[in-house]
C-alpha cells in the first residue's frame, strides 16, 4: 500500500500544474496511483487499471487516450461518478461539449443511486470553461455554504407503526464509610435490540459482547465493592441503563431525573463492550483528553505496564454514541475505556482483525452471541484498570474536571459554583 505522502510527491514531482488541479479542489488521488502504477505497482488486468490510465492520461493532457480508457473502464465495470466526471472533462477538452454535458446528465442519474460530490459536476463545467458554474458547485462542496433555491419541489408520505413499551434502569449503591452523599457511578447498559421476526433463523439479538459483557463487568465491580475492607469514603452507584440502542434512553432519563445530586456527584465511568480477545499492552480511551479521568487512567495503567491510546476511529463518533455522553451533556465529568489493540499473544494486526470482524459480521447482529472461547483474561484486566479508579475517586477529597477547552467544562464549572 503506497501511503498518501508517497501519492503527492509523485504529483508534485511528474504533473507541473498540480497546483492547479488543488485549486480546483479535483480528487486527484487516482492519478497518483496510475503513477505508481507506471512503475510497476498494479497489473494492467487490475479492474481499476483503465480508469487510473485514463486519470494519468488526463493529467498528462493526452485528452483522446483517455476518453478511450475511461468509456473501456464504463463499459467493463458499469458506472462510476469520479470516472464519468472525467470523462466529461475530457470529452470537453476536445471540443465535444454535447456529450460533456450528457456527462452532467449521467452524473445526475447517478446521484439518485449514490453519493455524487459536487467536485464532479464542477469537474465537467471546468473543462467546459464554465468557471461560475465550476465555482459554485466547489462552493457547495465546502464549509460554510449558503444554500441556493433549486427550484424544485417534492413530496412524501410515511407510514409508522408504533408500539409502546416499558423498560427500567436497575440501580444498587454501596453506601460510603464517611461521605456517603458524594457519588461515583459505574455504568453499562443492560438492553440490544429484542427480537427481529421476519429473519430467516436465529431473530433473537443477544448482544454477547454488546453488552451482556460490560453488564458482566458492572456486577463484578459490584461484588468486588461489597467486599472491599475498609469501605470506600465515598458511596458507589452501580446504574444499570436501558434503551442504550434505541437512543441513550434510560441514560438520558437518568441524566435529568437523577437519583443522585448531578453537582454530588464525582464522577461516571462507562463500560460498553469489554475486551474478549485477550490480554493488551495497551488501552483505549474513547474521548481521550475531554478529561482529567484521563490522568487517574493513566496512572492505574501505569501501575499495570500499559500505556493509553486515542481512539483509533474518532470519525465513527463513539464519545457521542454510548450513555457516558448524557452525563457529560450534563457536565458530569465521564470516562469511557475501551480495549486496546496491541495484543500481546497475537499482535495489533490480529487484533485489528479481530475488532472488524466484529464490526462487519456480528455488531448489532443475532450472530453477537456468548462464545465459549472467549479469552476473557483481557476483560480482567481491564476491569482492575476501572476498579482502580473507582477506588481512587471514592476515597479522596478531589474533583476531577473537565479539561480546559472541553465543551462539557461550563457546564460542570456552574454547577459546582452554585454549591
Amino acid at each position: 500500500m503506497v501511503g498518501r505522502t508517497a501519492f503527492l510527491r509523485v504529483l508534485e514531482q511528474d504533473i507541473p500544474d498540480i497546483k492547479l488541479f488543488t485549486k480546483w479542489r479535483i480528487v486527484f488521488l487516482q492519478s497518483a496511483v496510475q503513477h505508481v502504477a507506471e512503475r510497476g505497482a498494479l497489473d494492467p488486468d487490475h479492474a481499476a487499471a483503465h480508469s487510473v490510465l485514463g486519470f494519468s492520461l488526463i493529467m498528462k493532457g493526452e485528452y483522446e487516450a483517455a476518453i478511450e480508457s475511461f468509456e473501456r473502464s464504463l463499459a467493463d465495470f458499469g458506472e462510476s461518478p469520479v470516472v464519468v466526471a472525467n470523462l466529461g472533462y475530457a470529452l470537453a477538452r476536445v471540443g465535444r461539449g454535447e456529450e460533456a454535458r450528457a456527462t452532467l446528465a449521467a452524473l445526475e442519474e447517478l446521484s439518485a443511486q449514490r453519493f455524487v460530490s459536487p467536485a464532479h459536476r464542477a469537474l465537467v463545467h471546468l473543462g467546459l470553461g464554465e468557471r461560475e458554474a465550476s465555482l459554485d458547485w466547489l462552493a457547495a462542496a465546502t464549509h460554510g455554504f449558503t444554500p441556493v433555491p433549486m427550484r424544485l419541489q417534492a413530496s412524501f408520505s410515511i407510514r409508522n407503526a408504533i408500539r409502546r413499551s416499558t423498560s427500567r434502569n436497575v440501580v444498587a449503591v454501596v453506601p460510603g464509610s464517611t461521605r456517603p452523599d458524594e457519588y461515583v457511578i459505574y455504568m453499562a447498559h443492560w438492553d440490544h435490540l429484542g427480537m427481529d421476526t421476519t429473519l430467516a433463523g436465529d431473530q433473537i439479538y443477544n448482544g454477547g459482547q454488546d453488552n451482556a459483557t460490560g453488564t458482566a463487568g458492572l456486577l463484578l465491580l459490584a461484588k468486588a465493592f461489597m467486599d472491599v475492607e475498609p469501605r470506600p469514603e465515598r458511596s458507589v452507584v452501580f446504574l444499570a441503563v436501558t434503551a442504550e440502542e434505541q437512543g441513550l434512553l434510560g441514560s438520558a432519563y437518568y441524566a435529568s431525573q437523577p437519583l443522585f445530586p448531578l453537582d454530588h456527584t464525582v464522577a461516571a465511568i462507562n463500560m460498553d463492550v469489554l475486551n474478549v480477545y485477550g490480554p493488551t499492552r495497551d488501552v483505549t480511551v474513547v474521548g481521550l483528553g475531554q478529561s482529567e479521568l484521563d490522568d487517574y487512567l493513566a496512572d492505574a495503567v501505569k501501575a499495570q505496564g500499559r500505556t493509553i491510546r486515542p481512539d483509533p476511529t474518532p470519525s465513527a463518533g463513539s464519545y457521542y454514541r454510548s450513555d457516558h455522553f448524557n452525563f457529560a451533556k450534563v457536565g458530569v465529568p465521564a470516562l469511557y475505556p475501551d480495549a486496546g489493540i496491541d495484543n500481546i499473544e497475537h499482535g495489533e494486526a490480529w487484533a485489528k482483525e479481530q475488532a472488524e470482524h466484529y464490526r462487519a459480521d456480528q455488531y448489532h447482529k443475532p450472530s453477537d452471541e456468548y462464545d465459549p472461547n472467549w479469552n476473557l483474561e483481557g476483560a480482567l484486566e481491564d476491569l482492575e484498570l476501572v476498579f482502580a479508579v473507582g477506588f481512587r475517586l471514592a476515597n479522596e477529597q478531589g474533583w476531577p474536571n473537565w479539561k480546559q477547552g472541553s465543551e462539557f467544562k461550563a457546564r460542570r464549572d456552574a454547577m459546582m459554583a452554585a454549591q
